[in-house]
């Protein structure tokens, strides 16, 4: 018996692959806070999709209305877009609720890229 996924899921009862991991990751994230309490981990999300020779943050913007952003790269950065949206998630219900809403403002088509960041930032709780 197979089952078949998709990315976003059903917002009603199935999850996605997106969310699937970030469950996953989540998860795994509370089982390293939980044996070692002198650290922290603190998580954005952005979400991009690039549509038309366009990078469009799908965070920033009412549905069905990206916001089109900028490309630079910096050597402290690398490439990237900017200003984009990193909205901060504590769970991985956060995360998928996030991941839904922009997935809402995508652009159909079969010419266009999603791009999902998720950044990890380990804080040090001792070091204060």
């Amino acid at each position: 018996h197979s089952a078949e996924y998709s990315l976003a899921g059903d917002p009603t009862s199935r999850l996605g692959l997106v969310s699937l991991c970030l469950v996953d990751l989540f998860e795994r994230m509370h089982e390293l806070q939980s044996g070692q309490s002198r650290y922290v981990y603190h998580t954005q999300l952005e979400c991009l999709q690039v549509a038309d020779e366009t990078v469009h943050d799908l965070l920033r913007s009412t549905v069905g209305t990206a916001t089109s952003l900028d490309v630079h790269c910096t050597p402290e950065r690398g490439n990237h877009a900017s200003p984009s949206t990193a909205t901060p998630v504590r769970a991985a219900r956060d995360a998928t609720e996030a991941f839904r809403f922009a997935w809402s403002n995508a652009q159909s088509g079969n010419d266009s890229a999603l791009i999902i960041m998720l950044h990890l930032q380990k804080a040090d709780l001792g070091s204060g």
